[in-house]
């Protein structure tokens, strides 16, 4: 299915940000950006001394506020063990989070997942373009479409990654929806039809 979500950039205050959800990373051993503690009166502080949260991967911590509606703090584990590998990973888990609370946008603190970084910028887009995949083509009854919509990066990322993220994990999901249509539909004909539709775009031809 044609990838449907949108991406943006906000580069204002966390005091005058409003989100549905907030998503922020944790190392292991380290905390959260004080400035986001503050908004959230101390909370997360709090929470992990209650919870005894050090940052394991996984491992997360949901909050409540105001003009943050919902805050999510994912714990990314140690710094040795963070690769894109685990960054596309993490991203897909946000995705589907978002989708099991019915959330149409998110806001990501991209300084705490290291978005500044090429490499991340772009496993973090893969892992929430995949994440959100479904082929509901054939699907009539209980067809659910996902509800993320819109994904908005909260601080500086590195834009030149975040768009090979999205070439590369639009093209594998174009990918899987050829594989999940029946033989009757995927003829040799219907990829002959699609392949003309691909040689439309920039430096493509098909003879």
């Amino acid at each position: 299915m044609k990838n449907k979500v949108s991406f943006k950039e906000f580069n204002g205050s966390l005091d005058s940000l409003k989100s549905k959800l907030f998503i922020s990373g944790v190392m292991k051993g380290k905390s959260v950006d004080p400035s986001l503690d503050k908004v959230l009166d101390n909370k997360i502080s709090r929470a992990f001394d209650l919870e005894s949260y050090n940052g394991d991967y996984k491992k997360k911590i949901f909050l409540y506020g105001q003009n943050l509606n919902r805050v999510l703090v994912f714990g990314l584990g140690k710094q040795s063990n963070y690769s894109t590998d685990r960054v596309r990973s993490i991203g897909a888990m946000i995705a589907q989070n978002a989708n099991k609370l019915n959330v149409d946008r998110i806001s990501v603190d991209a300084k705490s997942f290291k978005l500044n970084n090429s490499k991340y910028s772009q496993a973090f887009t893969e892992g929430i373009i995949l994440g959100n995949y479904q082929f509901l083509e054939y699907k009539t009854m209980d067809a659910k479409p996902n509800s993320l919509k819109t994904v908005e990066y909260v601080g500086n990322y590195e834009e030149n990654g975040h768009k090979v993220g999205l070439a590369v994990a639009s093209s594998v999901n174009y990918s899987r929806d050829l594989g999940n249509h029946p033989a009757n539909i995927l003829t040799p004909t219907y990829l002959a039809n699609e392949a003309k539709k691909l040689s439309k775009t920039k430096n493509m031809k098909s003879k």
